[in-house]
């Protein structure tokens, strides 16, 4: 198994494991808070007033939408109760059973990643006429293992359901003074994106602000898998850690897209699925988004775009490895595989989830910056040419194309890039160098590598300048 394939079962399965800590409910008969009108939470979710004035956040309850009335009593007062980082026992619901409670939750987590101080599970529910226990914890996306106070299941008695938090601060005024910072770092990377952007180009900033700004947190998978326990790392499923403290697990990057996208007008959703990887021969738990662009769905898994550190070694574009050669480091990489892709392109490798009805290729990354095969060879030299000036105002060093399933159309286009000095590449980096009036790229040299199941071709352009540094 490779250092890739370790690093991205970390980030997907520490997601299955995370969830099934932290949040517990358990029972005395003390009464709840009053609910909300469901009316309200769309004013609720206004989280910023960003700098922006051509901007307008766009928060959805979808999931609230989709429970009974029972359910959505439940999710109400949890929203509540979470406002209000309430301590006490909660009366969720009367009347309530086991699939309202988990539905409910579910739909509290997924629709509000604002609420970044609420830890994410929950434990254990009981009734206030038998004290029968009910032990939640989700394997997957479901939630299992039923058990009574004598290992009784039968639930015809089963009334009440009530409830008590925990958060990961200790008091309502340092969850303000978090909530302020991030607001502030939230309002000065929405104040970046120019009000004349279309949603598409919007959705790329914040996309790659993400990557570039958030590392995945190997070490709380690492502290978990050992103690149990995340630690100090308390915050690494939020957007809070995402944005703020820069380093999050999928939960973390799917919640901070949630409301990155929101604040900038974008209409989205938190989803959860399942990764299979053969190298460890299990479907491990995930979260990414759903993107919708003038009503049309898309897939966005920023989690899954963020790579590891890659260069150039022995001729080769690789990822950076302890191995002994020397490498030009090109730094971290942020990707677009997962860019507004298909329910069947994502179905790749990803499974378990809910079909979008994403069939559109529209507002792809690479037919967008037309930077897919599918495309004229115009329209791809254009997209060449205008990335390149990109880069050097970026000071980035790699382009994405998109050649397609095929293998054989992949390597034919493959030739078209780099084979000999006629290859594609080479004339759009001798385009680019002509439009910036200096040779910025060396026009004869480039290194790249190709994904044969994404069909992703990638190329590391070489600046004249010694721009990359040589790492041992």
């Amino acid at each position: 198994m490779t250092k890739q394939n370790q690093r991205f079962i970390k980030k997907v399965f520490f997601f299955a494991i995370i969830v099934s800590t932290a949040l517990f409910f358990f029972g005395c008969a003390k009464k709840g808070i009053e609910g909300l009108p469901p009316a309200s939470f769309e004013a609720e979710h206004e989280f910023i007033s960003a700098n922006n004035s051509e901007l307008t956040p766009v928060y959805i309850n979808y999931r609230y939408e989709q429970l009974t009335e029972k359910q959505k009593e439940i999710y109400v007062n949890i929203y509540n109760a979470v406002e209000e980082m309430y301590t006490g026992d909660l009366l969720l619901a009367k009347g309530a059973v086991k699939e309202d409670i988990t539905a409910a939750v579910s739909a509290y987590y997924a629709d509000n990643p604002q609420h970044f101080w609420v830890a994410e599970s929950m434990e254990n529910c009981w009734t206030a006429t038998n004290n029968i226990g009910i032990t939640l914890k989700k394997i997957g996306n479901a939630f299992s293992g039923i058990f009574g106070s004598t290992g009784n299941a039968d639930f015809t008695d089963y009334t009440d359901a009530y409830g008590r938090f925990t958060y990961t601060f200790d008091s309502a005024e340092k969850r303000d003074e978090a909530r302020n910072i991030l607001k502030s770092v939230i309002t000065e990377v929405i104040s970046g994106i120019n009000p004349s952007d279309d949603i598409v180009q919007r959705e790329i900033y914040l996309h790659d602000w993400l990557c570039d700004n958030c590392k995945y947190d190997d070490e709380a998978f690492e502290e978990f898998v050992k103690t149990g326990s995340v630690g100090s790392h308390k915050n690494c499923h939020t957007a809070y850690g995402a944005i703020v403290e820069k380093t999050a697990t999928c939960a973390g990057y799917a919640r901070a897209m949630q409301l990155l996208l929101s604040e900038a007008g974008i209409e989205n959703r938190f989803i959860t699925g399942t990764r299979n990887d053969s190298s460890v021969g299990a479907a491990v738990a995930h979260a990414w988004n759903i993107v919708f662009i003038d009503g049309v769905p898309y897939h966005l898994d920023a989690t899954g775009d963020d790579k590891d550190e890659w260069g150039v070694a022995d001729g080769a574009y690789v990822e950076v490895k302890d191995d002994g050669k020397t490498y030009y480091n090109t730094g971290n990489r942020t990707e677009h595989r997962y860019f507004n892709i298909t329910d069947e392109q994502i179905s790749l490798d990803h499974y378990n989830f809910v079909p979008q009805l994403a069939i559109s290729g529209q507002e792809n990354y690479f037919t967008v910056k037309q930077l897919n095969f599918e495309d004229t060879t115009a329209s791809i030299k254009q997209g060449l040419t205008s990335e390149l000036i990109n880069l050097h105002k970026t000071g980035k060093y790699y382009i994405e194309l998109y050649a397609g399933a095929n293998l054989q159309d992949q390597q034919q286009y493959l030739k078209v890039l780099v084979n000999g000095e006629d290859g594609m590449m080479y004339q759009c980096l001798k385009e680019a160098n002509a439009m910036l009036g200096e040779r910025y790229f060396r026009d004869d040299l480039v290194y790249y590598g190709m994904d044969e199941q994404s069909g992703i071709i990638s190329i590391y352009t070489v600046p004249m300048e010694t721009v990359a540094q040589k790492t041992e």
